[in-house]
Formats: structure tokens, C-alpha cells, sequence
């Protein structure tokens, strides 16, 4: 027997829309001809589930006039087809022509990039009546998103949320190396943010706990959920009170160092106020912020401590004491909020922060350091776990600076680290496969402390294979990240989808996510490699 669908009534006036359409040409026997056809899609107004408000595609600033736009857009793409071509070619043969890159590496690297525009993608033209209910707006990002644009996309496929702070972080490199502009849009977004708080009680449902949505002087997690409205409903995470999270504000000080240095420094030379403008911001909020994490240091030794449970971006993961991934971010942001200092001729306060890094530095090696890797933490059950993350914040400032020297840390350790987390998280684990597992023991056997120990997770993979790289270690550097790319895109069946996680039963977790665009981290090592041999 079988079971007949029941045909939707049609509504009067409705009608079914199909399009066709053909080219006529002459063609002598045995011969051919090309014809070019072109498809394109004006939507150029957007709402988010709440429907407060209507945004405008960035795109259609180009083709003002709605009633030619579909037309203009075609005629566009028709005449310049054979330019972007050539320009597309141009930005892919630096490496695809360069013979010390393995060849998956270079399918990695452009293939990894779908995310950026198949992640929930939204670049927006600015709008005056943002303003009006985003009192928190400076005027410089207001005139900065006049210009370029305002950008978000998502955390994930399945985790909504738009510009998921701590994880762009590691993504953030695909937007550096390729349109730095949106990605210095986004720092200031979330610049804007730093001195706002809403007192709307939230749920955090791994505390069962309910406390202000946003604190002042505290970086969001996210800029909203699509489901509801970004930008003015902020931290649709839900799992934990993400202001109290250690690592996320330290790393928006590590990217205002960067993105001045790499971004400001170099679009905006020319343009004193400008570039003096945002200096001054970053670092007043840079520098407030970590006056406000005095609270994190609960013994005085100037390093801060996690307290006992999932604080940072490993959310079911706990950490008890100073542990390495932590304690390296605020090493690292005391140090770029002293550079920021000197550049500004704030000698005394940089010589402050100084004092701090030198006293902070004493204790995390002192705590942390066995002469192998730095620990995973302090007080917990499997502290000498080796985390493939651990060198988290100076892989940042590294590649910063496109070097490796003894700044922070010294180079011995950072190298005898980055050997340990081969030989056990990468060599030890799925024989070699699989890509570094998050937490190694010293024995050989995986941390089962919880989910996220015993995972791997793709954006640490490429963030750690950069940081090889860096150090001149391409062996085990294209190891690191093969064992992950090969998983996804060959094994598995996850090509144009890369999840946060896979474990070592093959287990993954949350497809399509933002993570993995670290790669093109490794780019940006490869790069300061070949203009330092220059």
C-alpha cells in the first residue's frame, strides 16, 4: 500500500516561478563554442529572528539603483570575469607553484577558507540609526564602518552565535593575511563592547547560576545569537558565566597589539590621528582590563589562577591554580600592553607592567616549568597532563612578531614544549593520524579528565603546526596538520563541513566550524620565514 502526499492547497494569486534561458549560435560540423552564463542573487536586506531591525548588504553599496541592480550585477561579473580570474590565479600561485609545500597543505589551506563566506556570513553597510541603540559606539568605529563595513559570522553550523570571541581568536589569521580591513572591523565591534554592561539576568547552566548578561569592563563571548538580534542582545552563550572566563579577555589584548602592528600601523601610516586614535584606544582597554584582572591573582605573586572549573575556551574542561594556557595569555598581554605603553611615551606605566611580567614570569616557571613542558595546572588530579594548547598565548605573540626569541619565555623552553607535545600528543596518539589529542599524559595515555581532553580539535592543530614552522621544524610542523586535514577531508567524508572536534573513535563534534581557519596561521609563519631569509 502506498502513501499518497497531500497536495498544499494554492492560495489565490500564488504562482510558481521558473526561469530558463538559452543562447543561439552558429557552429560549423565538428566544431564547438563557448557560452557564458551568469547567475546572480539580490537579497540585499537582511533580519535576524527578533526583527528589530533591517540591515543592508554591504554588496549592494556598489549597485545603488534596485530596479537595475540583478542586471548591473550580471554585466559586472560578465566584464570582469576574466580579471578576477586572473587575480584569483595570482593570490593562489605564490603557493601552489611553491615546490617545499606538500601538496595537501595547499589544498588545506584554500579549502579551509570556505568558512568564511559558508559560516552564517554577514557584512553589513553601516547604518546612522545604529547609533541610537548602540550608545556604546565610538565615533571612530562608526566612521570606520562607514568605509569597510560591519562583518559577523557565525561560532558554527550548530552553535549560534555571531563572532564567538576566544575561537576567532585562532580563525582570526584568515582575515589578517587576506583582508585584515574586516578583520580590524571586528576588533573594534567588540572594542565598543568592553565598557558596556546589561544587567539582564541570564543562566549559566553549568553553575546553575544566574548573573548579568554583560559586566562592565568585561569583553562579551559573542556578539548575539541570529536567532534573536546581535549587536544589541550580546552573549547568547549560555553554558557559564563567560565574563568570570580567563583567557577571553587577555586575548582581546594580545589582537589589539596585533592588529595595531599588522593592520593600523600599515593602512593608516599615512594617517597620524587615526592611527594615534586607535593606539590609545586599544591600550585603555587594554590597560584597564588587566588592572581588573587583579581579582584572577589570588596569592599576590602578579600570575593570575583559574578557579577550579571550565574558565576559558575549554568550557567542560576545568583548570585548578596557575595553569600554562592561561597563565601564558597573561604573561603575554602584560607584555603587549607594555609595548603599547612605550609607543604611546607612557614610560611609567610601561615600566609598571614590567615589574609585573618579571614577578608573573618568576611564578609561572616556578609552578609550572619541569624542564620539559610547562604543566597543565597547579592543583589538579592529572596536573602534569600535556596540553597541545599550552603554548597558547606566546604562539600569538610569535607569530606577532614573526620570530621566536627569549621576550617572554625563552626559546629553549619553547621549543623542548613544542618536542614534548610532538612526541606525545601528536606521535603517541592514533598513531600519528589523528593530529595533537588536546591532553597527553607523561605515560602515554590520553587525559580522560573529560570530553575536550580526549579530543582533537583543528584549529590547535594548525595554530601548533604555525608555531613548528615558526621554529624552523617543518617535519613534525606538516605532520602536526596532515594527521587533521587528512582525517576530515579524506577519511571521513567532512570535506567543506570541518567540525570543532574529532576524538580517536572517530567521534566528531559540531560541523562546519570557525576554528580550523587557523591554518592560515601556518601562512603567516611561512611568510616571516621567507622575508626574514630576504
Amino acid at each position: 500500500m502506498g502513501i499518497s502526499a497531500k497536495k498544499k492547497e494554492r492560495t489565490e494569486g500564488e504562482v510558481d516561478l521558473g526561469v530558463a534561458i538559452c543562447a543561439e549560435f552558429p557552429a560549423k560540423c565538428k566544431s564547438s563554442a563557448e557560452v557564458e552564463f551568469v547567475l546572480a542573487w539580490d537579497m540585499p536586506i537582511v533580519k535576524f529572528g527578533a526583527g528589530r531591525r533591517q540591515y543592508r548588504r554591504r554588496y549592494a553599496r556598489f549597485f545603488p539603483d534596485a530596479s537595475k541592480r540583478v542586471e548591473q550585477m550580471c554585466s559586472r561579473a560578465l566584464m570582469s570575469r576574466i580579471e578576477w580570474e586572473r587575480k584569483i590565479d595570482a593570490w593562489q600561485q605564490r603557493i601552489l607553484s611553491d615546490d617545499s609545500l606538500p601538496d595537501w597543505y595547499k589544498s588545506a589551506l584554500f579549502n579551509e577558507s570556505y568558512f568564511l563566506t559558508d559560516g552564517g556570513t554577514c557584512w553589513f553597510e553601516y547604518d546612522d540609526e545604529w547609533r541610537s541603540t548602540e550608545r556604546q559606539m565610538s565615533n571612530e568605529s562608526a566612521k570606520y564602518f562607514k568605509e569597510f563595513g560591519r562583518f559577523a559570522y557565525l561560532e558554527a553550523w550548530e552553535y549560534y552565535m555571531l563572532n564567538t570571541y576566544d575561537v576567532h581568536f585562532y580563525s582570526s589569521f584568515a582575515l589578517l593575511e587576506n583582508w585584515p580591513l574586516i578583520e580590524l572591523a571586528i576588533q573594534l565591534d567588540f572594542a565598543d563592547q568592553v565598557l558596556s554592561s546589561c544587567d539582564r539576568k541570564s543562566v549559566n547552566i553549568n553553575e546553575s547560576t544566574r548573573t548579568a548578561v554583560k559586566r562592565l569592563g568585561r569583553l562579551p563571548h559573542d556578539l548575539g545569537n541570529p536567532m534573536d538580534e546581535p549587536w544589541l542582545h550580546l552573549n547568547a552563550y549560555a553554558l557559564s558565566d563567560t565574563c568570570e572566563w580567563k583567557d577571553l579577555n587577555l586575548k582581546f589584548v594580545l589582537t589589539c597589539y596585533r592588529d595595531y602592528e599588522k593592520i593600523v600601523k600599515i593602512y593608516f601610516n599615512d594617517d597620524n590621528e587615526m592611527k594615534g586614535c586607535l593606539l590609545r584606544r586599544f591600550y585603555d582597554l587594554s590597560s584597564g582590563i588587566i588592572a581588573d584582572a587583579k581579582a584572577w591573582d589570588v596569592d599576590g605573586d602578579d600570575l593570575i589562577e583559574n578557579a577550579g572549573q571550565p574558565d576559558q575556551t575549554y568550557d567542560v574542561w576545568s583548570m585548578h591554580g596557575s595553569s600554562a594556557y592561561c597563565g601564558g595569555l597573561w604573561l603575554c598581554a602584560l607584555e603587549c600592553v607594555r609595548r603599547m605603553a612605550l609607543t604611546l611615551g607612557e614610560v611609567v606605566d610601561a615600566q609598571k607592567f614590567a615589574n609585573k611580567l618579571n614577578n608573573a614570569r618568576k611564578a609561572y616557571e616556578r609552578k609550572l616549568w619541569n624542564g620539559k613542558y610547562f604543566d597543565f595546572d597547579e592543583h589538579s588530579t592529572d596536573h602534569k597532563s600535556i596540553m597541545a594548547d599550552q603554548l597558547c598565548g606566546f604562539w600569538f605573540m610569535c607569530i606577532t612578531d614573526g620570530k621566536v626569541d627569549d621576550v617572554i619565555i625563552t626559546r629553549q623552553q619553547i621549543c623542548a614544549s613544542l618536542k614534548t607535545i610532538f612526541e606525545y600528543n601528536v606521535e603517541k596518539f592514533a598513531n600519528g593520524q589523528l593530529g595533537p589529542v588536546n591532553a597527553m599524559m607523561p605515560s602515554g595515555v590520553v587525559d580522560s579528565t573529560g570530553i575536550q581532553s580526549e579530543e582533537v580539535w583543528g584549529g590547535v592543530a594548525y595554530a601548533l603546526a604555525s608555531f613548528h614552522l615558526l621554529v624552523e621544524e617543518n617535519e613534525s610542523a606538516f605532520k602536526t596538520a596532515e594527521g587533521w586535514y587528512r582525517s576530515c577531508w579524506e577519511r571521513y567524508g567532512l570535506q567543506y563541513q570541518s567540525p570543532e572536534a574529532i576524538n580517536e573513535s572517530s567521534y566528531y563534534r559540531a560541523i562546519g566550524y570557525m576554528r580550523p581557519l587557523a591554518i592560515w596561521a601556518m601562512q603567516s609563519a611561512l611568510d616571516a620565514l621567507r622575508n626574514k631569509r630576504q
